[in-house]
């Protein structure tokens, strides 16, 4: 019997799902039945406006699934796997990294020289399965919600910004921005006991979800020189520049968000009040451990602290409506938006395989 899986393509501005044959995976890929995606900005990007991937009509023409932010269970691995089993709980990295090279070696993979996003691969989040290389998986505890561990990529994220500068916790902070990475951002640096936090958010539900883990900073405009260190999350020039105008002198402005945009900023203030302004670009590795898996332990011990950062689910065959929810913040209050594959799907392609397996046995 043939069977078949679901994956949500991008086709003419509209979101398509379609039917692919299952496949067996490369000597070093994981196949992965998805349980939960998060739909990320850089997807927002990739579908609404201009893309942040490079090469991306090239990239459309493999018709591949996009989406990084999964969580799910294993149902096949290549041969050269030996450190995943089928049924282990996993989520993914974003990107592919060789290992090998200067960065990498290094613990500095999310700068690889080889860095390439994994839907140049193979389907990501965005598909009822996900054939991943296995440089970019990584296990959670079954104890962990899966639904849960679909924030642990971008949680990810606001760590490595973290662990970018020694963030001391007397030190004045302000989160600008605040999106799911802004309100995440809020949730982690409340458990690191930072005292002085505070936050520039553009719409009330989303300071609803930090409460009172952060004071709300009013900004005249005409404000300067405030804070030790700022997260700027927006990826506008205005939050950019807003940032250069608020840090202190000699303070730290760190940039998480994204743009597809070229950017104006006020140059020579940063020269003048000699701003360290550092660029952080996903996760990578902190005394020797990644933070990836540092970011499914603070969930698992964290789990009811990070619900409220989920605002919507969606089944997966109302993907269109789900991304429209997740790009219309104002319309729909949204913050992350989760898209949920059917229940029986991890048995289902399981079973697949294994016959499969015991087919290419007999013979």
């Amino acid at each position: 019997m043939t069977i078949k899986f679901k994956a949500a393509l991008y086709k003419n501005k509209k979101i398509t799902i379609e039917n692919f044959k299952l496949k067996k995976p490369q000597r070093d890929q994981i196949v992965v039945a998805n349980e939960f995606a998060g739909i990320c900005g850089s997807d927002l990007h990739n579908f609404f406006r201009k893309p942040l991937r490079g090469n991306f009509k090239k990239w459309k023409k493999l018709k591949f699934a996009d989406g990084h932010e999964l969580s799910g269970r294993i149902v096949s691995v290549g041969e050269d796997v030996k450190k995943f089993n089928i049924g282990d709980y996993v989520v993914s990295e974003a990107v592919y990294h060789c290992k090998q090279c200067e960065n990498c070696k290094k613990n500095l993979h999310n700068i690889c020289i080889k860095r390439k996003d994994l839907s140049w691969f193979g389907h990501g989040a965005f598909s009822e399965l996900s054939y991943l290389h296995q440089n970019a998986i990584s296990k959670f505890q079954n104890t962990l919600s899966s639904k849960i561990a679909a924030l642990a990529e971008p949680l990810a994220s606001v760590i490595h910004a973290f662990n970018l500068f020694h963030i001391k916790k007397n030190f004045k902070i302000l989160v600008l921005g605040g999106g799911s990475l802004g309100t995440l951002l809020i949730k982690f640096l409340n458990i690191k006991r930072i005292k002085k936090l505070h936050c520039l958010f553009r719409h009330p539900h989303q300071m609803k979800i930090v409460g009172n883990e952060a004071r709300k900073f009013k900004d005249t405009n005409d404000q300067q020189d405030i804070f030790d260190v700022i997260f700027e999350c927006t990826g506008s020039e205005t939050g950019i520049n807003d940032c250069i105008r608020l840090v202190k002198k000699g303070g730290k402005i760190i940039l998480l968000g994204s743009s597809s945009k070229k950017i104006s900023i006020d140059f020579q203030k940063i020269i003048n009040k000699e701003i360290n302004l550092k660029g952080s670009l996903c996760y990578s590795k902190k005394n020797n451990l990644k933070e990836i898996d540092i970011s499914t332990n603070i969930l698992l011990k964290n789990e009811k602290k990070f619900k409220n950062i989920i605002s919507h689910v969606y089944d997966f065959n109302k993907i269109s409506e789900a991304f429209n929810v997740a790009y219309d913040k104002k319309k729909y209050k949204s913050l992350k938006v989760l898209i949920q594959y059917p229940k029986n799907n991890f048995d289902k392609f399981y079973k697949f395989y294994l016959n499969e397996k015991k087919n290419s046995n007999n013979t």
